[in-house]
C-alpha cells in the first residue's frame, strides 16, 4: 500500500468502482436523453438515486480509486502524525515498555496474536482474508503467505487506513515456487486495516493502529512475523509436501505457546 496501488485487493476494488461508475453514467445519460423529449421530475429523482447509490458503493468498495487521489491533492500524513493520532485514541499504549514484538497470524480460524517482549498482549480477529491453508506460491493466487517474515515498511497513508509490509517472498518462498517452475512469486503483502483483502491480512482500523504503534516504537529489526495455516497447539501440522515449512513454523511458535 505505498499509496496502496500495489496491494492485491485494490485492483479488484478498482474494477468494481469503474464498473459501477460506467453503469451509473450510462443510466444517467439515457435518462437525460429521454428528458429532452419529456421532462420528468420522476426521472430526475431516479437519476439522482442511481448516482447516490454509485457514490456509496465507490466510497465503500472503491477506496483504492479515490483515496490515493485525495492524498495527492490534500497531502499525506507522516508516521509521526499517525503516532500522535494513535496515542490520542489509545493513550495507554504510551505506558508500555516495548523492546520486541512478535506478530503471529493464524489463517484458520483467522486471528493475529501480538506478543510484547515474549509475553502475550492481545488477539485481533481477521476482518477479511482470502485463499485457504497452504503457502502462497505465485502472483494472483489469493493466498496469504505462510512462514517466517519481518516487517519491511510502514505506510501511514494506506488506502486501508494504515499498513505494514511483510517480507514476502523470502528465500524459502522463492525456492519453493522455483521448484514448481513458478517464477512470478507475487508480493506486496500487508497487514492492514479496513475489512477487505485479497492475499493480505486485514484486522480493522482500531487493531492496525495499535500494532502500527508497537512496530514503530521498537523498530523493524525487533519485529518478527510468523504466519501459520492453523493453530498448531491444538491441530498439529499436516505431514504433507510442506512438512519442512510447517516444522519450521512449529518450532518458531513453540516459545510463545508452550503450556
Amino acid at each position: 500500500m505505498e499509496l496502496d496501488v500495489a496491494e492485491q485487493v485494490h485492483d479488484v476494488n478498482a474494477r468494481i468502482g469503474i464498473f459501477v461508475v460506467a453503469g451509473a453514467a450510462t443510466g444517467f445519460n439515457n435518462l437525460c436523453m429521454r428528458s429532452t423529449l419529456s421532462f420528468s421530475w420522476r426521472r430526475v429523482a431516479i437519476a439522482l438515486a442511481i448516482l447516490g447509490i454509485a457514490a456509496v458503493i465507490i466510497f465503500l468498495f472503491g477506496r483504492s480509486l479515490w483515496y490515493p487521489l485525495m492524498v495527492k491533492i490534500m497531502g499525506g500524513k507522516s508516521i509521526a502524525d499517525r503516532i500522535t493520532e494513535i496515542t490520542s485514541h489509545f493513550p495507554q499504549l504510551q505506558q508500555l515498555t516495548i523492546n520486541q514484538v512478535t506478530l503471529i497470524g493464524v489463517k484458520d480460524p483467522g486471528y493475529l496474536d501480538v506478543f510484547i517482549n515474549g509475553t502475550f498482549w492481545k488477539r485481533f480477529p481477521f476482518t477479511a482474508q482470502s485463499g485457504k491453508t497452504g503457502p502462497k506460491l505465485r502472483a494472483g493466487d489469493g493466498q496469504i503467505p505462510e512462514g517466517l517474515y519481518r516487517v519491511e515498511a510502514l505506510n501511514p497513508n494506506s488506502s486501508y487506513h494504515l499498513s505494514m509490509k511483510v517480507s514476502y517472498p523470502n528465500h524459502d518462498d522463492r525456492a519453493r515456487s522455483l521448484t514448481l517452475g513458478i517464477n512470478d512469486f507475487g508480493g506486496d503483502i500487508y497487514i492492514h486495516g479496513k475489512q477487505a483483502s485479497i492475499g493480505c491480512i486485514a484486522i480493522g482500523d482500531d487493531a492496525i493502529e495499535q500494532v502500527f504503534y508497537l512496530v514503530n516504537q521498537c523498530g523493524f529489526k525487533n519485529v518478527s512475523v510468523i504466519i501459520a495455516p492453523n493453530d498448531f497447539s491444538t491441530d498439529p501440522p499436516a505431514f504433507n509436501e510442506h512438512r519442512a515449512l510447517y516444522g519450521a513454523i512449529k518450532n518458531a511458535l513453540a516459545p510463545y505457546y508452550q503450556k
